[in-house]
């Protein structure tokens, strides 16, 4: 593995992975009490019905839930009738896990190993006449400076209309690095690699790290952005990797969370350890393409296609390397052997 590709791994690792898995114990924790409660309450009913006739019988759909309380699956956001066009795909990895209890036969599930939601490959090119030597940022009162280190791709370079969107310059020094989208010199990423810096302790609050963040914020992506990434969570680490908080700004489309979100990281003594804005503005284009209707349509759709078993975790609207919408969830499910979790993908119909 070259430096290269380290730093690649580095660095396509966003808030939104450890949202995730958060999310999935939390709810999966919820899940299993709730399963523990019906399964006792449904033993209790069983004992009372054999020692004392069926009296209960009448109620135990209300306590164990009437199937008929959950949506139909051909039911829409307002109650007609969904089209056929739908498609969930699914990692490759999962096989055929989740597609058994599928229960809306008018969509297709596939794998789907063509498909690019991350972009996260990078492809080395030429570097570009007039690319500086080198780039300067002050984050928080303090300069940091690279040499130009590379130009790369990504799938995006190869979209009709998001081609500009795909290419970018990395600059570097012993102790940071710096990705700029190349169109337009916007910071993408930054990452802070002092060993002091990620090691320091201090006592900055989890409030006085998002004043600084929400300030950079602006600084950096403009006044607008404030606005256009209101404020998502804050993520505190305290490891091996440092000791840090990570707040998140998130862009919304009609309502829904997207995957362009804007992640600054701070240590306890306030110096910026890494920011995070690799799908910075992917999403304008988004509330013009799609409606309000057509993005919960979509999520009808994925809730009524699988079995109660199943739960629908951290939807986003993401984009593939084509320019199509889809919202991402994870499914995931308690089983003796612990817990089934893929992720998916459906359609959004503009």
């Amino acid at each position: 593995m070259t430096e290269n590709d380290l730093l690649d791994a580095v660095t396509n690792i966003d808030a939104d992975v450890v949202q995730r898995f958060v999310a999935m114990d939390q709810r999966l924790a919820k899940k299993k009490k709730t399963i523990l409660r019906k399964t006792l309450l449904a033993a209790a009913a069983c004992f009372l019905i054999i020692a004392g006739g069926a009296v209960l019988l009448p109620r135990l759909p209300a306590v164990l839930g009437d199937a008929s309380s959950f949506p139909a699956p051909d039911a829409g956001s307002d109650g007609e009738s969904l089209p056929t066009q739908y498609v969930i795909y699914c990692d490759p990895a999962a096989g055929d896990l989740g597609a058994e209890e599928m229960q809306a036969e008018n969509v297709l599930f596939e794998n789907a190993p063509h498909k690019d939601f991350s972009f996260a490959h990078k492809t080395n090119t030429e570097r570009p006449s007039g690319t500086p030597d080198e780039r300067t940022l002050i984050l928080n009162g303090k300069t940091y400076s690279g040499q130009y280190s590379r130009t790369y791709e990504t799938a995006l370079a190869a979209s009709e209309f998001f081609e500009s969107y795909g290419r970018f310059h990395t600059y570097r020094s012993d102790t940071v690095s710096m990705d700029f989208r190349a169109s337009t010199g916007e910071l993408m990423l930054f990452t802070n690699f002092d060993e002091a810096a990620r090691t320091a302790r201090g006592d900055l609050t989890e409030r006085e790290a998002k004043e600084i963040t929400d300030a950079l914020l602006r600084s950096l992506y403009g006044e607008e952005a404030a606005t256009e990434y209101p404020y998502d969570t804050t993520l505190f680490t305290d490891s091996e990797l440092g000791v840090f908080y990570s707040v998140v700004y998130r862009k919304q489309v009609w309502g829904m969370p997207t995957k362009d979100a804007i992640q600054i990281s701070v240590n306890t003594q306030g110096e910026i350890l890494g920011i995070n804005a690799k799908y910075l503005g992917l999403f304008s284009l988004a509330e013009t393409r799609l409606t309000e209707k057509s993005i919960s349509d979509a999520l009808a759709v994925l809730q009524s296609a699988f079995s109660q078993n199943w739960s629908i975790l951290d939807t986003k609207l993401v984009m593939d390397a084509e320019g199509e919408y889809f919202l991402s969830a994870r499914l995931a499910k308690s089983t003796p052997q612990g817990t089934d979790a893929i992720e998916v993908y459906i359609s959004v119909l503009s």
